[in-house]
């Protein structure tokens, strides 16, 4: 008897758990059918651009246009979205996107918000076929489409910002600085503030986050950052941001160094400080994992495709080997005119760690 009345208890606390699940996933329901997605575009909105207004924008405007051209309008219900949203859906709307004679990697980034929202909704409890989404291929890209600007040119830039701009020539000057000299992207040098700096005995250590909240760690010398927080007047304790220039505002400062320092036919812009500063890690170690380091990517594939841009293939350490030992190279067999010769035709980022040994070499002295 007792056996009996502990199933039959089992068997009704077991309908009533089951009755609970479907009230709750009838409310759900209920709300969802009323409830707009738009609320969840603005609250997925927020949480990816935590960092970067002009990401948030982006994503904004990528997923309502999606809405628009797929739903007729963007005030869409969120059940209808979720049970239509699948693969096939999204593949016929890169059709639509291709139609209108969109760049590959403009029509890439449209997807990737779409997807982005996609894994957005599965984490939030909604039943979303993210397997079938998660698998649709990005359309080939023709890469490294902005050019790198090697240490010259860098210089080049930086400065005439600073001699020739009409405002706030200093902080360009010191935010295309940063720019070259860490990797760091221009939105996450929009968000660093003097408190992001940490002042050691022989350094200064540069803490933020950049793309996909990832956090970056960056040596400055201690006299590059001394100068910049005398120039630009700086409080340590400030938790203010140093710098506000908005992708327009750096689209037109590139437009007229590029045409006073001719040139115009060059596709440089201010991402080039970025590919710039990845290259010259690069070209000073022949490091790729310091290379990428620099860049902050999280894939070394990333890393590679800037580095297109370098004519020479990297040999490694047995094929040099090989050519020094045949060659039984000696410097002192060489003259001082022919070493400085050799020297001068090295690439910039070496030449520089040579002075830096050469600084150091006459400060012990």
């Amino acid at each position: 008897m007792k056996r009996t009345n502990a199933r039959l208890k089992e068997w009704r606390e077991g309908k009533m758990a089951a009755n609970v699940i479907r009230l709750e996933n009838h409310i759900m329901s209920n709300n969802s059918a009323t409830n707009s997605i738009l609320s969840l575009v603005n609250e997925f909105a927020d949480e990816a651009g935590a960092n970067s207004q002009s990401t948030k924008s982006a994503y904004l405007n990528d997923l309502k246009q999606f809405l628009s051209k797929t739903y007729g309008t963007e005030n869409v219900k969120v059940d209808l979205v979720v049970h239509t949203m699948n693969r096939k859906q999204l593949i016929q709307y890169r059709s639509v996107l291709i139609k209108s004679e969109l760049k590959p990697s403009t029509i890439n980034r449209k997807m990737s918000a779409i997807i982005e929202f996609a894994k957005f909704l599965y984490n939030s409890g909604y039943e979303i076929d993210l397997v079938g989404i998660n698998n649709i291929t990005k359309l080939k890209t023709s890469k490294n489409s902005y050019e790198v600007l090697s240490y010259e040119e860098a210089l080049e830039f930086i400065n005439w910002f600073k001699e020739n701009e009409k405002e706030k020539a200093i902080d360009k000057y010191y935010y295309t600085a940063l720019a070259f000299d860490t990797g760091i992207r221009a939105e996450a040098l929009n968000n660093i503030t003097p408190q992001s700096f940490i002042w050691k005995k022989g350094e200064v250590i540069l803490k933020g986050i950049d793309k996909g909240k990832k956090q970056f760690i960056k040596s400055l010398s201690l006299e590059f950052a001394s100068a910049m927080f005398d120039e630009l007047q700086l409080d340590k304790n400030s938790n203010e941001p140093i710098f506000n220039f908005s992708s327009e505002l750096r689209y037109k400062m590139m437009k007229r160094a590029k045409k006073a320092l001719g040139y115009e036919n060059r596709n440089i812009t201010f991402h080039s400080f970025k590919k710039g500063a990845v290259n010259y890690a690069y070209e000073a170690t022949k490091d790729i994992q310091i290379a990428k380091q620099v860049g902050n990517h999280a894939n070394i594939n990333t890393t590679q495709i800037y580095l297109e841009d370098n004519k020479q293939a990297f040999q490694g350490a047995i094929s040099n080997k090989q050519k020094i030992d045949t060659a039984d190279i000696r410097f002192s067999e060489y003259s001082k005119t022919e070493l400085i010769e050799v020297l001068s035709n090295l690439p910039e980022a070496m030449q520089f760690m040579l002075k830096k040994e050469l600084a150091l070499l006459t400060k012990i002295k």
